[in-house]
Formats: structure tokens, C-alpha cells, sequence
């Protein structure tokens, strides 16, 4: 039993012997069947796979021992699945065509067999024989020549594979597949490779044969072609250009060699380049001659027959253009500005010579300033200067061209200040100084100005201040006169003064232009006294109009609006009464003067002027308008008018008496 046990096939033939023992009488069975699927081709050396089923005509079986026999002769056992299903997996170990089935026991006691199958077992070649590069008529380009494998392995062979291997590097390259026995190859120059060839049949490919091999170093080349040379003169450069060799292109050129000889000299190198053109630095008015020779690996070439150059000297340059000179007195220095010239001979402009001469004396060197044509030169004040300018290039030097002359006086102490005036407020104690800057600065600029005073106008002035603006305070007091001296200040001087004298009004008093009446040759009388005693022309302020039966007198009266200036007008009026008063003035022509009505007969009196409150216009212009009949015969007359004004506001209503006389010829 243990030995059954250890046969799974006598198992199952006593179990199935046993099961039909008792179950009386057979019944009817299927037929079973054996099939195997076989390779029409095996490599030899390599696996081959075998499949199969059982087919058990419906019995049932199960646990089949199945037998793979190769030419008759049993090389292995294996088991079917659940489903009959069984694999070999057998190596060939011979060529040739063999002949293969399978087998079971079946029940009946004798072998159940699967068909018979042919399989051919065949192997990949053997390597090819006798690889050999041959040379072409470039040695880089070669031939890969071998011949056909000793054992083909049972099957024709299909193509062989080429490869380059670069022995350096490591390198493989597919050069081709191919079925004849020669392949061309372009190789480098100077490099170890090996070729390998391999043939491949439909069972492989085989060992690769090989052969090794070592190209030359390349022939020297040829000498270059189209030397040719040309010039740049104003940078002195020389061109020299050439085109590569006429060869073989596989033929390198790794750099070129070239040479120049000076005015007949031996030839000597000036370097190497991969590549044309070479630019050299030369000289003017100097014969070069030069060659160039190509070289690779294998050598140089031959040397070029030689060509030459020449670069001509550039002619000088011309005048320098536009020269201005300028003094500053100031720093005591001179501008000399110029523009370079139109023509600079061919050669770029290095710089310029610059040469003086003081007072008309000989010439002598100042500075060389480089292209920017400009120089600043410190002088002395006072002395005639004349400047001349050369140009320098790179090849010559050009002529002289002078400048006109320059002279840079001395400054002198700046003129007084202008438009000294006092400016203040009705109501305060302190008073501005006020003036503009001097019209004359003598030739340095205004650094600022000294405020001097005086009690009574006279020496000595007593210095009180020096300031950079030009408005100086002071603390005055009412009905008080001062007298102030200003003088504007430079570097080197001190200026004239300007002098000014002013008495601050009285609380009492208003700062106002006085009025006046204006006809074709009257004249008016500005006064706070009681008699005109200084007569001025006709101002703008007041208009007399009349004719044969009416006299019309217009008062048109500047207010002042709070603060007084002695520059500027204006002004406020709460209230304006007064007269008019017409005199016969008994005089014999219009030239005399006008003494006023206090002593003269009175023509027209009229107490009343306006109303009592009075409102000032946008401009702070109210005018009042006087109309009466009269009628006097021609003669000369004096009309006064005399106003009292109430101004200001609050508590600070001050009052003035005022006249304006004129005098009338009619």
C-alpha cells in the first residue's frame, strides 16, 4: 500500500479497478483522446515548450500521468490539471528533426498516444570568419570585408549586424544590417576602433567576429587660397583674409599660422587663429608683408607667397571751430570753449594744445586737454588775455587758431540800493525798512547789506546789522523822525548808501494823497497849513469841468485801508464834510501863484460837501461830485477845497484838515 502510494498511476488504476468491481456490470464509456501541440522549430541549448489535453471520452479520469517520448525513447512525466491540460518543457540537446508524442495508461492496460510530431531543433551560426578593414583612397574611409560562417546552425543565414566600436571611448555605433559581406565605414583620423560582425540566422545571432583597427594622423594641408589684404587707415588696422585650402573636406585644418615681415624683414608669427580674417595694429607709412600657413594633426602646410600692406600717413588736421572765451569775475577765471574741426585728416582727434599770451606777449604753453574742448583757466583781473588752439590727432598736429581777447575787470564797490522806503501799520510801533538790490552789483554778486543810522542824518552813522534780505524792523515812535542809511555788501566791497529820512505821523494825523484838481493849467497845492505855499502840476486825483453858467467840482479821494506805505496808496473814510471856496485871485496872468481865498473875495462858498457816511468803491475810490450855477467873468480865480476827514475804525478814529488849491484862468 505504501508503494501504491508513492505511484500516483498504479493509485489511480487500483482505485479505478476497484470502483468497477463494485458497481456491478460496465457501462458504456466515450473513447479518450491524447493531444499535443508541438514547435515545428527548437533551438538547441534553449527550452522548448510542449503542450497537450486529455481528453477522457467522458470517464472521468483524473490524476492522468502523461509520458513525453522523443524519438521513441520516454525523457519525462508530468501530471494533467483538473481539466486534462499538461506542459514539457524540454531542452533539445541535438540538431536535427526529431520525432516526439506523448502517452498515457489508460484503462484498458495499454498506453493511450497523442499523435506523432516533427520538431527541427536548429542553432543560431558561428561567428563569421577572417573580418578585415580595408583602406580607401582616403585612409579614413575603409571597408568592412568578412566571410560566411563555418556552421550556419541548421538554418540560412538572414543578414549580418556591423558595429564600430571607438576603442577611446567605449563608443558603438550600428554601421549597417546587411546580407552581403561588405560594408563601407567613414572613420576619424588618428583613432583605435574595432569592428565587430555578428551573423543572424531565425535561431540567432551569433558570436560577433572582430578585427581592430588604427587610422593615421591626416596629411598635411594645403596652402590656403584667396590671400588678400585690406586697410583701415584711421584706425590703422590691416585686414587679412583668406579662404581654406582646396582639398578633401575630411581633410582637417585645426588653426592657421600667420606671419608678417616689416619693410623686408625676416617673417615672424603674429598667431594662430581657426579662422579667417586676421586684423593687425600697424603703423602708418610702414610696407607689410604677410602669409599664412594651414596645419592639423599630421602637420603644417605649405606657406602662402607672401602679400603686402601699406597704410598711407593722414594728413593734418584743420582749424578747431567756433572759439568763445568768457571771464567770470566772480572765481577769476576764462572759458575757452571750441568745437573740433571739420576736417581731422583722416586720424581720430587725441586732443588739443592750448597757448596764451598776457597783454600781447609772446605765446606761451597753457595746458593739453584731451577731447572734451573745453578748459577753465584762473587769470588776473585787469590783464588782456588771448588764447590759441592747435589740433592733435593720432598721425599730426594742425595749425593755430586764436580767439579774440578777454579782459576781466575788477569789481567794483556795488551802486546804492534802490526804492528806500519806510513801510508800517497805523497802529503799531514797529516801522519795515524796505528797498531793492542795488543796480549795479560791481561785478560780484550781492552777499547782503549793512543797515546804518543816524539821529540827525549826519556823521558818524552808526552800524546796526548786517542781513541777506532786503526789509530791516525797527521800533519807531509816533511824530518821530529817523534817518537810515543802507549799503549792499559783495566779497570785496562795500557800496554807496542810500539815505533816507522819515517822521512817523502823529496819532493825530492820516497818510494820505492829498487831493487835487486837474484842468488844462491848473495847478494844486498839497498842504496841511492854512495858506498853499508849494504848487505842483495837475494830478490825477480831482477834475474841474464848467462851462459859461456851471461849475462842476469833482473830489475823488484815495482811502487808506489800515496800514501806510510811502510807496503805495490806499485807505479807508467813515467820514468826509468840508468846503468849497471859488476866490477871485486879482492876478494878471496864470503864471503867478495862487495864494488862497483867506485874503481874496469869495466868488462861491459852499460849507457842505457830500454826506456824512461814506463807502469806498472796490478800489477804494469814492468820488464826490460838487455842482453850482455861476457865472464870473474871465479871469484868474483860485478854487480851495478844504475837507475834514474822520478815518479809521473802533476807537482809533483819527482826523486831518486837508487842501488842494487851484488855480483857475479863465
Amino acid at each position: 500500500m505504501v508503494a501504491a502510494m508513492r505511484n500516483p498511476s498504479v493509485l489511480l488504476v487500483a482505485s479505478l479497478f476497484l470502483a468497477m468491481a463494485s458497481a456491478g456490470p460496465a457501462t458504456a464509456i466515450g473513447d479518450p483522446e491524447l493531444v499535443l501541440d508541438a514547435p515545428e522549430l527548437a533551438i538547441l541549448g534553449k527550452v522548448a515548450t510542449f503542450t497537450g489535453r486529455l481528453h477522457d471520452g467522458g470517464v472521468g479520469l483524473a490524476f492522468q500521468q502523461v509520458d513525453l517520448h522523443v524519438d521513441g525513447v520516454r525523457v519525462m512525466s508530468r501530471f494533467t490539471d483538473l481539466g486534462g491540460r499538461y506542459t514539457f518543457y524540454w531542452m533539445p540537446n541535438e540538431r536535427g528533426v526529431l520525432t516526439v508524442h506523448t502517452a498515457v495508461l489508460a484503462l484498458t492496460g495499454y498506453p493511450l498516444e497523442s499523435d506523432r510530431a516533427e520538431v527541427f531543433v536548429a542553432a543560431p551560426p558561428s561567428p563569421p570568419r577572417e573580418v578585415v578593414v580595408y583602406p580607401g583612397a582616403l585612409e579614413v574611409d575603409v571597408e568592412v570585408s568578412w566571410l560566411a560562417p563555418h556552421d550556419d546552425g541548421g538554418l540560412p543565414v538572414d543578414e549580418y549586424h556591423v558595429e564600430r566600436v571607438d576603442v577611446a571611448t567605449g563608443t558603438r555605433t550600428l554601421v549597417a544590417k546587411t546580407g552581403m559581406t561588405r560594408v563601407p565605414d567613414a572613420l576619424g583620423w588618428n583613432r583605435s576602433y574595432r569592428h565587430e560582425v555578428v551573423a543572424v540566422n531565425a535561431a540567432g545571432a551569433s558570436e560577433s567576429g572582430r578585427v581592430d583597427h588604427t587610422t593615421p594622423l591626416p596629411p598635411p594641408p594645403l596652402a590656403v587660397e584667396d590671400l588678400a589684404t585690406s586697410g583701415d587707415t584711421r584706425h590703422r588696422i590691416v585686414t587679412v583674409s583668406w579662404s581654406p585650402p582646396d582639398m578633401d573636406p575630411r581633410v582637417p585644418v585645426d588653426r592657421y599660422h600667420v606671419h608678417r615681415s616689416v619693410e623686408d624683414g625676416p617673417f615672424v608669427p603674429l598667431g594662430m587663429t581657426t579662422s579667417s580674417p586676421w586684423l593687425d595694429e600697424v603703423e602708418w607709412d610702414v610696407d607689410y608683408h604677410y602669409h599664412v600657413v594651414a596645419e592639423n594633426e599630421g602637420g603644417m602646410g605649405d606657406p602662402t607667397l607672401p602679400i603686402g600692406a601699406l597704410l598711407p600717413l593722414p594728413g593734418p588736421p584743420g582749424l578747431v571751430e567756433n572759439i568763445a572765451v568768457s571771464g567770470d569775475r566772480v572765481t577769476a577765471e576764462v572759458t575757452v570753449a571750441w568745437e573740433p574741426p571739420l576736417d581731422d585728416g583722416g586720424a581720430d582727434v587725441t586732443g588739443y594744445v592750448v597757448e596764451r599770451s598776457d597783454n600781447g606777449s609772446a605765446w606761451s604753453p597753457l595746458a593739453s586737454v584731451g577731447p572734451e574742448a573745453v578748459l577753465t583757466d584762473p587769470v588776473l583781473y585787469d590783464v588782456d588775455y588771448t588764447y590759441r588752439i592747435q589740433v592733435v590727432t593720432e598721425a599730426q598736429v594742425g595749425e593755430w587758431n586764436t580767439s579774440t581777447n578777454v579782459t576781466i575787470p575788477t569789481p567794483v564797490p556795488p551802486s546804492p540800493p534802490v526804492d528806500l522806503h519806510f513801510k508800517g501799520r497805523m497802529t503799531a510801533d514797529t516801522i519795515d525798512l524796505v528797498w531793492s538790490p542795488p543796480a549795479d552789483d560791481g561785478g560780484l554778486p550781492i552777499e547782503g547789506y549793512r543797515v546804518y543810522s543816524s539821529p540827525d542824518g549826519l556823521d558818524p552813522w552808526t552800524f546796526g546789522r548786517e542781513t541777506t534780505g532786503t526789509t530791516e524792523p525797527f521800533a519807531g515812535e509816533w511824530n518821530s523822525t529817523y534817518h537810515y542809511r543802507v549799503t549792499a555788501v559783495t566779497r570785496d566791497h562795500e557800496g554807496a548808501p542810500a539815505d533816507l529820512s522819515f517822521t512817523v505821523p502823529a496819532r493825530s494825523e492820516l497818510v494820505v494823497d492829498l487831493l487835487g484838481l486837474e484842468a488844462d493849467e491848473y495847478r494844486v497845492c498839497d498842504s496841511t497849513e492854512s495858506r498853499c505855499s508849494g504848487w505842483r502840476p495837475i494830478g490825477r486825483e480831482a477834475s474841474i469841468a464848467w462851462d459859461e453858467f456851471v461849475v462842476q467840482v469833482s473830489h475823488t479821494v484815495t482811502f487808506w485801508n489800515g496800514t501806510w506805505d510811502s510807496g503805495v496808496e490806499g485807505g479807508s473814510v467813515d467820514d468826509v464834510v468840508g468846503e468849497v471856496k471859488i476866490c477871485e485871485d486879482g492876478a494878471s496872468s496864470c503864471s503867478q501863484v495862487c495864494a488862497g481865498c483867506s485874503d481874496l473875495p469869495v466868488v462861491y462858498d459852499r460849507a457842505t460837501v457830500g454826506p456824512d457816511e461814506v463807502v469806498a468803491d472796490a478800489d477804494g475810490i469814492v468820488t464826490r461830485v460838487s455842482s453850482f450855477p455861476l457865472s464870473w467873468p474871465y479871469g484868474v480865480y483860485c478854487v480851495t477845497t478844504d475837507f475834514y476827514f474822520m478815518a479809521g475804525s473802533g476807537t482809533d478814529l483819527f482826523t486831518q484838515w486837508w487842501y488842494a488849491g487851484t488855480r483857475l484862468c479863465r
